[in-house]
């Protein structure tokens, strides 16, 4: 049972992880252990980040050999420019692929064990009601205004301080994505107004539970990956033409 610091009372939420789900919470903060877990504690897509990892070095050292060798051409009285050029964008685009890898792996991570934290959001719906309630009746604004006012950020703060920093993490990693104040649409304040907190609860979390797994965990791929190397090579193979 999770109780709430500010009220002293016990909630009805639960933060209850199995053996493979602690295991992957508790590697959150270990990129390199997370990875070389992942194939063991099953989340997908741990050889995308390596594979990206390795395609990335070889091809941007071969795109900087050839263009070494075309400034070489000219007893290196042009093409210095480009080949400088092609260095830096080797490193910035290998550190930008890299970044993509870790991210859509770290998402596959969150997918795994977000069976075991859907009582948090369901905590952080329900909290997000409670603020928009008081918001209402205080002072008798409109919803939009009700709604705007709502700080996210410090409710998640507020209501699960109790967690690990690695649980927090984890959470608030797929919280900060929800556009809270589009899920907040009449309909759900139309019911806080009428003071059924728990069905304005049970709706805001369904709109939350459904955005998390069609636009987070659902469009997590590799088009952006593989995009990236495209415009990698793309960019590489125009400043080894120009021979600047």
């Amino acid at each position: 049972m999770i109780k709430d610091s500010a009220s002293g009372t016990t909630s009805a939420y639960t933060f209850e992880m199995d053996e493979k789900s602690l295991k992957i919470v508790n590697s959150l903060d270990k990129p390199f252990a997370l990875l070389k877990n992942a194939g063991t504690l099953g989340v997908k897509g741990a050889s995308v980040f390596f594979t990206t990892l390795v395609t990335a070095v070889v091809l941007n050292i071969i795109l900087l050999i050839w263009a070494l060798i075309a400034s070489m051409t000219d007893s290196f009285k042009t093409g210095l420019t480009s080949l400088g050029l092609v260095l830096l964008a080797g490193i910035i685009f290998t550190v930008v692929l890299v970044q993509k890898a870790y991210s859509y792996v770290f998402i596959n991570v969150l997918n795994s064990i977000y069976t075991s934290i859907t009582s948090l959001v369901k905590k952080l719906c329900a909290a997000v009601i409670d603020k928009i309630a008081e918001e209402l009746h205080k002072r008798k604004i409109t919803s939009s205004l009700a709604t705007n006012s709502v700080n996210v950020y410090a409710i998640f703060n507020e209501k699960l301080e109790m967690l690990s920093p690695y649980a927090r993490k984890g959470l608030w990693f797929i919280i900060k994505r929800i556009p809270f104040i589009k899920l907040l649409d009449h309909e759900i304040t139309a019911v806080v107004l009428s003071g059924n907190k728990a069905e304005a609860t049970n709706m805001l979390y369904n709109k939350t539970n459904d955005f998390i797994n069609d636009r987070i965990f659902g469009a997590n791929t590799t088009t952006t990956i593989w995009l990236i190397f495209v415009l990698n090579i793309a960019v590489q193979l125009l400043f080894i033409l120009l021979n600047l």
